[in-house]
């Protein structure tokens, strides 16, 4: 059902992000249509590829003059695919983070099954923008294997520092632990100061997309240290 409304928005999206076009961008520049229907046609599946949602809105973004514009074309695009403003910003900005790996690595990175902008992927990303241009372009699939387990030793690192710790907690504080690690990974680079903003988008999503819930919901959120003696609060988790 969610598919099917989603579809009936962007039938009508074209149309109105050429409304928004007039008086923000060049009507005449080349290329604009062209970069309109490729991100209309991206949206349709916009889960499947992250990195490619974040390309189509960075080109087409490229031809709006005034911030104001875009702000309204963003807004008609989120509300196409039942989401907010924040999650078309984070779109491309997570394509942007990966925009100066050479077209050859993210090529052989998507041929293996990892998509370049994925946030779960941003130990391998960060490995192979350390690694030196020339080299990884010559040989694209050695660097990409190189970087998948290099980051594989290095998460196997971290998880293995509370496994003994971790056979003592019941299932329940098993499955909040990995949780709660999930969501350390994956704010790690925003700023502390929207963190919470960022934390709460993303829940809203996943209720909206997985749940099918659309009622809001009122809480009240109390912070408190896990319920574990052997919780550290200098690392935030299990201490080994």
């Amino acid at each position: 059902m969610i598919r099917d409304s989603i579809l009936d928005n962007l039938s009508n999206l074209s149309v109105r992000l050429q409304e928004l076009e007039s008086g923000c961008v060049n009507m005449n520049e080349l290329g604009l249509g062209s970069a309109r229907l490729s991100l209309v046609n991206a949206l349709e599946g916009f889960r499947s590829s992250r990195y490619r949602l974040g390309q189509k809105l960075s080109t087409y973004k490229a031809f709006f003059k005034a911030s104001q514009g875009w702000m309204a074309a963003a807004k008609a695009i989120a509300d196409a695919i039942g989401c907010d403003e924040r999650t078309i910003r984070r779109a491309i900005d997570d394509f942007e983070r990966v925009s100066e790996v050479p077209d050859v690595v993210i090529k052989a990175l998507q041929q293996a099954g990892f998509d370049p902008a994925a946030r779960k992927n941003a130990g391998v990303i960060s490995k192979i923008l350390r690694m030196p241009d020339q080299a990884a372009e010559m040989n694209p699939e050695a660097a990409v294997l190189s970087a998948i387990q290099g980051s594989k030793v290095a998460n196997e690192a971290d998880c293995g520092k509370s496994d003994d710790a971790t056979t003592l907690l019941s299932p329940e504080k098993r499955r909040r632990l990995a949780v709660r690690q999930k969501i350390r990974t994956a704010l790690t680079s925003v700023p502390a100061e929207q963190k919470l903003a960022e934390l709460v988008a993303a829940i809203e999503e996943s209720m909206y997309l997985e749940w099918g819930q659309v009622e809001p919901v009122t809480i009240t959120i109390t912070p408190h240290a896990p319920a574990s003696p052997n919780f550290s609060r200098t690392t935030g988790e299990l201490a080994a």
